[in-house]
């Protein structure tokens, strides 16, 4: 039975400006993104408020002071329930009965602690719900599940661990941009808060969204399994995307006159400096997300 496996991918667009500049554009998908863009490195935070964090906080926020002053390290995994075993992911119209199948198939060979979840558009199976994913039992579990037979073939050879907490479903505020997923649209992500800012992090997210929407801008929050965005408008790709002949697809000006305003991704209110070879390169811009 053919089974069709998906990878997500981040496009990453170049294009030369004028002398020898160059301008980077980033769809990004998944906070994974990030957090590759800064690993390996000591993660800092500029000490300074910004403009745009002072909006976010509803203009509550005085000069010369920073409201978090511990905002907490994006690359520390954030609390998660269980873990499980990956072993396939379907994408498509017969996705769920896809993934039925494949369960049906392993229960005849005995293996049983399998389960079907739907996330971002797709249908996973997973095996198993593990505590500590570097327990040797769990080690030993990945290790069986990546030899398992079905047929002649071994289809699970990349079968992997996974943070299995569930997203938090749709909400009923219109702030909410997954009430706006798969309609081939963008927004502009502005700030993330995770659980190093408080065990209240989502509210947080709301809030700041709200805030903005009171200073008279279109703001979405985005709750994530372990995050939580903030996001700023809403655009077709023909609003998005300036097309250039031989160059490739540039931030529209629409776009560019909204990145003046919210000029950076902001991590639990401050900004991240992003680092090469132990140099400060920059301070995270903010970057166009598609809505999924």
């Amino acid at each position: 039975m053919p089974h069709r496996f998906v990878l997500t991918c981040t496009l990453l667009f170049m294009t030369l400006l004028a002398g020898c500049q160059t301008q980077q554009h980033v769809i990004r998908d998944t906070w994974g993104d990030f957090e590759r863009s800064v690993k390996g490195e000591r993660t800092q935070y500029s000490d300074r408020e910004t403009e745009q964090s002072k909006r976010m906080a509803g203009r509550f926020a005085q000069r010369g002071t920073v409201e978090n002053e511990n905002p907490g390290d994006p690359l520390r995994p954030a609390s998660q329930e269980f873990w499980a075993i990956r072993l396939a992911s379907f994408a498509g119209l017969d996705q769920q009965n896809q993934a039925q199948q494949l369960i049906e198939e392993l229960n005849r060979i005995n293996v049983n602690d399998v389960w079907m979840t739907d996330e971002d558009g797709y249908t996973h199976v997973n095996r198993g719900k593990f505590n500590d994913p570097t327990k040797p039992d769990v080690q030993s579990a990945l290790r069986q599940s990546r030899m398992l037979k079905v047929g002649n073939d071994r289809p699970f050879t990349a079968a992997r661990l996974v943070a299995a907490r569930p997203a938090m479903e749709v909400t009923a505020s219109d702030m909410d941009l997954k009430r706006y997923r798969d309609q081939g649209l963008y927004s502009l992500q502005v700030a993330v808060y995770d659980d190093t800012a408080g065990p209240n992090y989502q509210q947080l997210a709301e809030q700041a969204a709200a805030n903005l929407r009171q200073d008279g801008d279109q703001a979405f929050f985005y709750h994530g399994k372990f995050r939580s965005m903030i996001t700023v408008g809403l655009f077709t790709y023909d609003q998005a995307w300036l097309k250039r002949m031989n160059v490739g697809d540039t931030y529209s000006q629409q776009v560019l006159k909204l990145q003046e305003k919210y000029p950076f991704n902001l991590f639990n209110g401050r900004t991240v400096i992003e680092k090469v070879s132990g140099q400060k390169v920059r301070e995270q811009p903010s970057f166009l997300v598609q809505v999924r």
